[in-house]
């Protein structure tokens, strides 16, 4: 009976962690949309409130009207302000609770945790060292940090169980980067605008710099949490140029999309690129 019941708690906690990561990353998805999305205030009213844009959009037969106030608006307050935290925070926790299961203890124990840890870690270093010496081509050396994560998971733990660190330790920065950078940034921002003044440009990019990093990280974690039910892709030698390869995809498509909400699309890039892709990956995992 035990057994039976820690197995049902088991799936109720994987049901809560798929659906509470969901609505995160849909959050995230549909804001990312409208804000490459907007159309640029043209009119006094607007821009004399802060408006930088705005988007009217159709939905169950009603009409909405959406505006952004890169800075706050200049003239009143905010009531009612909704705030987008607690999926992230809930999809975390449910997650490392499900790393605690005995696969992961068995194949993994400590070492997982140092290794999400470390991987957050050099994260932050590698967005603090570009901000300070170069201020340019973070997403790229994070992309390399994310490769060498790949590399060392798949040599030092089983393949499955690898591909679910890697996944994890994306998902512990993308949450960190919202308790961290995100959540106080719009808090100095509120305080601010609650007194009267607008905040300072400075947090507000770079709670928007993190929030782009998150977008582009969503899939390859989803990549991760579905590797679970296909072990042909993670159980081979070389496993880790196959996970290497589907996370590079998932982030192509998440560009795809990225670019064609701004109007830039290249359609025959994106369908060679996708083809070439799928190719490597049916040759290393046959």
């Amino acid at each position: 009976m035990d057994t039976y019941l820690l197995d049902w708690l088991h799936e109720l906690l994987r049901y809560g962690h798929i659906a509470t990561a969901m609505i995160w990353i849909g959050a995230s998805f549909f804001f990312v949309w409208l804000d490459n999305s907007l159309v640029p205030a043209d009119g006094e009213g607007d821009r004399d409130l802060g408006v930088s844009g705005s988007l009217w959009a159709l939905y169950g037969g009603a009409f909405y009207n959406m505006r952004k106030f890169p800075l706050g608006p200049r003239r009143g307050a905010v009531s009612h302000l909704h705030w987008l935290y607690w999926e992230s925070y809930a999809t975390w926790l449910s997650g490392m609770a499900l790393l605690l299961g005995p696969l992961y203890v068995a194949h993994a124990g400590w070492a997982a945790w140092g290794f999400i840890l470390v991987g957050w870690l050099g994260y932050e270093v590698l967005c603090w060292a570009c901000r300070s010496f170069s201020g340019r081509y973070v997403a790229w050396w994070v992309a390399l940090g994310v490769l060498l994560a790949d590399r060392l998971a798949c040599q030092w733990f089983p393949g499955q169980v690898a591909f679910l660190l890697v996944g994890t330790m994306l998902g512990t920065i993308m949450t960190a980067n919202i308790f961290f950078r995100v959540i106080p940034g719009q808090r100095a921002s509120v305080a601010h605008m609650l007194a009267g003044h607008l905040p300072p440009s400075h947090g507000v990019q770079r709670g928007k710099v993190r929030s782009l990093h998150n977008t582009y990280l969503a899939l390859p974690v989803l990549v991760t949490m579905l590797s679970h039910h296909n072990p042909m892709l993670s159980e081979r030698s070389g496993n880790w140029v196959v996970l290497a390869v589907l996370m590079l995809m998932a982030v192509l498509v998440r560009h795809f999309f990225v670019e064609r909400h701004k109007g830039r699309l290249r359609w025959e890039l994106w369908m060679w690129v996708g083809g070439l892709g799928t190719a490597v990956v049916a040759w290393l995992a046959p």
